[in-house]
């Protein structure tokens, strides 16, 4: 192969994780629509252009159920809020025992039916989806999002905003969760939103079920990685990153002292440089995984949780990029619903590597 030297290029993509890093501290936020007139918003630029049909999302507690509106908005001229005109929409029923529960709207068109007129939007169009109640009638029911503790700084790409009072307030703590279908059941990732159920941790060290725990994924390009990067809880061993071949083949490791990981041992985010170059193959299967050196106090790694691989396409990395782990060096164990914040640093490239998002399966 013949590879090109590059500005050292992440897959997946860490800005995506620099505010939202999946970790012991996630904490998810629930805004509230209790009374007529109330609403949550989530302005956004779409990923693609194409024809928008669906909108998956996640509830909070339901107190009392209800029938809230979804629907497609322009955003207002003068504010970073929606217009409130309800170009195309969809009645979605919440029951009370709906708490923690994804949502799908049903195809969302100009008069609320399986036959109105869908919306078609270009890519880095700025759009709005609406919730509200069409008609009050006793709801209290909550939306879940993510807090970040932080001002969100994905401002101008992708926010949440909540009218109560007759007011909206925009929530720049709050990271959006939901998920958008376009025509023909495809998910794209939208840029600022972090989609997630649950988040769960995993602890390991040496004589733990796993010992060895990470991710799996298809090479989006052919090239050289130099790097990996994570966050990870390093408790008091000692551990390798470790990044092997759909053989099992050992292409690239580095040990790390528990002691050299610099101030901050909880939900430390590192840059693992290998000490030699690793060529990976388009298309092919690789793990990069945390290795357990010895036993003692944990470490940990955490992992955000989807109802379906189907829905990974809208998370980072992709339908393809998600839990492995294995013991004792046996046989690996995928789990196809999870993702966590790892991904790999390419520094070359092969001359003439097509785009990463054919092999992704999200173009």
């Amino acid at each position: 192969m013949s590879y090109v030297a590059i500005p050292r290029m992440p897959w997946p993509d860490p800005f995506q994780f620099r505010t939202q890093t999946i970790s012991a501290n996630i904490t998810g936020v629930s805004l509230l629509l209790d009374a007529s007139g109330e609403k949550i918003a989530i302005l956004f630029r779409a990923p693609r252009a194409g024809v928008l049909e669906k909108v998956h999302f996640l509830t909070g507690t339901v107190t009392t159920g209800d029938t809230v509106r979804v629907s497609f908005q322009d955003p207002s001229t003068t504010d970073d809020v929606p217009d409130e005109t309800q170009d195309q929409f969809r009645d979605v029923t919440i029951a009370d025992g709906d708490d923690n529960a994804w949502k799908s709207t049903g195809l969302i068109t100009s008069d609320g039916s399986d036959v109105g007129s869908k919306r078609t939007v270009a890519k880095a169009e700025m759009l709005a989806i609406v919730f509200e109640f069409p008609s009050y009638v006793a709801g209290n029911l909550n939306l879940d999002f993510f807090l970040t503790g932080t001002d969100f700084s994905f401002c101008g790409s992708c926010w949440a905003t909540h009218k109560t009072g007759g007011t909206w307030t925009t929530q720049r703590t709050v990271v959006p969760n939901f998920i958008l279908e376009y025509s023909g059941g495809i998910y794209y990732q939208v840029t600022g939103s972090l989609p997630w159920s649950s988040v769960l941790t995993v602890s390991f060290d040496l004589d733990t079920t796993p010992d060895e725990i990470g991710v799996r994924f298809l090479a989006p390009i052919s090239g050289r990685i130099g790097a990996g990067f994570g966050a990870i809880d390093v408790g008091t061993i000692d551990h390798a990153v470790v990044l092997y071949d759909a053989a099992d083949v050992e292409l690239a490791s580095l040990t790390v002292d528990k002691d050299q990981v610099g101030i901050n041992t909880v939900d430390s985010r590192n840059v693992w440089e290998f000490p030699a170059f690793a060529a990976v193959r388009r298309g092919e299967l690789y793990r990069l995984v945390y290795k357990g050196l010895a036993a003692g106090t944990d470490s940990e790694l955490h992992f955000a949780a989807l109802p379906s691989n189907a829905f990974l396409a809208a998370a980072p990395g992709g339908i393809g990029f998600y839990r492995t782990e294995r013991t004792g060096g046996g046989g690996w164990t995928d789990t196809n619903v999870q993702y966590c914040t790892l991904g790999v640093y390419y520094d070359e490239v092969e001359i003439g590597a097509p785009r990463a998002e054919m092999i992704l399966g999200v173009m």
